[in-house]
């Protein structure tokens, strides 16, 4: 009698157990993977999309070249990168129409170097020989942070105009070495329309100039014109 009870206990309590794994098995969401990468059977939570690109700029975003470079100016130096977008973008599509004006804004006093810097980098963007002119002027300004952008943003250039290359080539005199240097590597991107710069970026190679400016006209030289050597 003792052993039969014991049998049923057993017996009741392997049942419960089951129906604990069943109810527990139940409870779980259904987590398999669709091909659309979603799980079945669980609610779907709707991920929301990088944005990798910024919206475009409306045709009518300003009323005028001089309200988009005000905005600009406005924008860069609080570092508002949304509205320093809108009024860059804007700015470009306007081509040859806006080089006047952003010439003039670069040319105040007032003009900070981060404003200066964007102005090159729009002008590079222009890409026109009037923007590739005015970018020409910048080289030489006062504001050095300015005029280095403007010596990158003419290497950049494609074509580059005979303006643009003398110059690149008349700054490898210039007194000071960030210039120079940029000047280098400017000619250095522009390549073999460049040639008549390889006699100077051979002397500046042979030269007790600094390392890295020595070694970036190697670098140029390359580009500009393969078949100098250093005996040249």
């Amino acid at each position: 009698m003792r052993s039969a009870l014991m049998l049923a206990a057993l017996f009741l309590i392997g049942c419960e157990a089951s129906n604990v794994a069943s109810s527990t098995s139940d409870s779980k969401p259904n987590t398999s993977v669709s091909k659309d990468g979603n799980r079945s059977g669980s609610p779907t939570t709707e991920l929301k999309p990088k944005v990798n690109n910024r919206p475009e700029v409306a045709a009518d975003a300003f009323d005028s070249v001089a309200d988009a470079i005000s905005a600009l100016t406005l924008a860069t130096d609080a570092q508002f990168d949304d509205e320093r977008y809108q009024a860059t973008e804007w700015l470009v599509m306007q081509k040859d129409v806006a080089v006047p004006p952003l010439s003039e804004a670069v040319s105040e006093n007032s003009s900070s170097s981060r404003t200066q810097i964007v102005i090159a980098r729009i002008l590079g963007r222009i890409g026109t020989p009037a923007a590739a002119g005015e970018l020409v002027k910048m080289t030489t300004a006062e504001n050095s942070m300015g005029a280095i952008n403007a010596i990158q943003q003419l290497g950049a250039m494609k074509p580059a105009g005979a303006e643009a290359i003398d110059q690149l080539v008349s700054l490898l005199d210039h007194q000071e070495e960030r210039r120079r240097l940029e000047a280098v590597n400017a000619l250095g991107n522009i390549g073999q329309p460049a040639a008549a710069a390889s006699k100077r970026l051979v002397a500046i190679q042979n030269s007790q100039d600094s390392d890295s400016l020595r070694q970036a006209a190697r670098r140029a030289l390359e580009k500009v014109d393969p078949r100098k050597t250093l005996a040249d």
